[in-house]
């Protein structure tokens, strides 16, 4: 197998016991909220919210301040969560995992023009395989999966 995908195996693994606590604990605060029916004072600061208008032709703008705040600028991904929607700037490739790939690329020989080709090739593989991950992460924070620990991926703490 491939060194950097044995890595990215690695970080998927990593990801996936990461998620489950995160789930776990985001579940606790819906539903200590829901419990309450109210939003914390220390939530209410961190937040703003605003309403929108929806045109006849579904059309939304977004507020200039959340715009650049959130760097917003080529275009959108929106997911549905339960029921609500989330919009999101849509994240560019920006280097992710680059110096492990051009070192493994270098590695296996490459160099010039075919080490650029071989490059950009394996960066388009990162973001579709870190969804997966991630749909992967979401289905065993649902129970859905089986997932591995951090002492079955790297051995006992402090074991090197």
């Amino acid at each position: 197998m491939d060194k950097s995908f044995l890595n990215l195996d690695i970080l998927v693994r990593k990801i996936k016991v990461e998620t489950k606590k995160q789930r776990n604990k985001e579940t606790k605060i819906k539903f200590e909220l829901r419990g309450k029916n109210m939003k914390t004072m220390m939530e209410r600061k961190a937040s703003e919210v605003k309403k929108l208008s929806i045109s006849p032709k579904r059309q939304i703008t977004i507020p200039q301040k959340f715009y650049t705040q959130l760097g917003f600028s080529r275009g959108a991904e929106c997911e549905i969560r339960g029921k609500e929607l989330i919009i999101r700037p849509i994240q560019e490739n920006g280097g992710e995992f680059a110096e492990e790939i051009l070192s493994d690329l270098i590695k296996e020989g490459f160099s010039g023009e075919e080490l650029l080709r071989a490059f950009r090739s394996r960066q388009k593989q990162i973001r579709p395989a870190v969804e997966e991950m991630l749909k992967e992460a979401k289905k065993v924070a649902e129970g859905k999966a089986s997932y591995f620990t951090l002492q079955e991926v790297f051995g006992e703490k402090g074991e090197k």
